[in-house]
């Protein structure tokens, strides 16, 4: 019976290397066929089969190594772009830039709504505001598919995540107002067809 210790002595004796205990044991795992941590005269092999043995192991555990290696590089290499993504993502508090601009997508609903309140604009010639804004809702109404155009500009931007969180809400919320606003100007055709 040879065991542990008395292995790795010898092995280490006739290959001329120092031997960890994990491969010792590993070895004797491989080669004790009883299971009882030792080899019988009937399991003992030569030593270049132990040699073998302990190369095919050195490869296993170079090959595991370089993979673990591999992994965790694709693994830094998968945080760096989401980190790069989160970066990209422009949830910052907002400018007062970004305040100011994100007040604009609402002219898209208001000039839609516009037709409810014309009455407002029309008796009111004096006033500047309304100037202003019948001015705003000439030239919208003069750009052929302007309401299609705004939707989709609108829409297009909305999803554009370096755009600063408060304005791409906003937009958001301008086309949730608009497309609120479709449903009374179809009842007002539909009324202005049948009256």
């Amino acid at each position: 019976e040879i065991s542990l210790a008395e292995l790795k002595a010898g092995l280490e004796k006739n290959l001329k290397m120092e031997l960890s205990e994990t491969r010792v044991k590993m070895l004797m795992h491989d080669f004790d066929k009883t299971g009882d941590g030792t080899l019988k005269l009937e399991e003992f092999v030569t030593v270049e089969q132990f040699r073998n043995k302990l190369d095919a192991l050195a490869r296993d555990e170079k090959a595991q190594a370089l993979q673990a290696k591999r992994a965790a590089q694709q693994e830094e290499e998968a945080s760096k772009f989401l980190q790069a993504r989160l970066d990209m993502i422009n949830d910052r508090a907002p400018t007062t830039q970004d305040k100011l601009i994100s007040v604009l997508p609402y002219l898209f609903p208001l000039l839609d709504g516009l037709q409810f309140a014309r009455f407002l604009v029309l008796e009111n010639p004096d006033n500047p505001i309304s100037g202003i804004i019948a001015l705003s809702y000439a030239l919208y109404r003069s750009i052929p598919f302007g309401g299609f155009i705004a939707f989709f500009a609108l829409s297009f931007l909305s999803g554009n995540p370096t755009i600063n969180r408060l304005i791409r809400y906003n937009m958001q919320q301008a086309i949730f107002l608009d497309i609120a606003l479709f449903f009374p100007g179809l009842i007002a055709a539909v009324f202005s067809i049948v009256g």
